[in-house]
């Protein structure tokens, strides 16, 4: 369960706490099951109201963020031995991800080599196809920011 505290301005203009509130609904990934994510804010478009109250949660799959749309999620990634072959989950998105490793430990597979990260450790995905793989027996729960980017191809 992750604390959510989002400020916002009331309508004289001062800074308030606008939500403050336990993010606990999570949503299983549909083409990787083995992971699931409980999104703290999600934006459609590269500027964002600050006036507006409504906090923006669930978000959609990596895959189907809009042009200038981000998203800021807690992950948890089961281990490998609960899952699924972890190279089934081999996906490519046109995002670039911000990943901080809050618990546990996790490897990154990539088409030529691999990287194990651990607690506090980051990892600037950069729209190249991975997979994620769970060797430590127990959850692993990354924080990440996904924003749309684009390969220019």
């Amino acid at each position: 369960m992750t604390r959510r505290v989002v400020t916002g301005q009331n309508a004289s203009g001062e800074s308030i706490v606008l939500h403050d509130d336990d993010v606990t609904a999570t949503t299983t990934l549909t083409a990787l099951p083995s992971i699931s994510v409980a999104d703290l804010w999600v934006s459609s478009g590269a500027s964002q109201e600050l006036s507006k109250e409504d906090v923006s949660a669930p978000g959609p799959e990596p895959g189907d963020l809009q042009v200038g749309s981000h998203i800021f999620r807690v992950l948890a990634i089961k281990p490998d031995s609960e899952n699924s072959d972890p190279l089934s989950g081999v996906h490519k998105t046109e995002t670039v991800d911000y990943v901080i490793v809050l618990d546990g430990e996790i490897t990154c597979i990539l088409d030529s080599g691999q990287v194990t990260l651990s607690r506090g450790d980051v990892l600037v995905q950069r729209g190249t196809s991975h997979a994620w793989s769970n060797l430590s027996g127990r959850t692993c729960q990354l924080v990440a920011v996904l924003m749309d980017a684009r390969s220019g191809d």
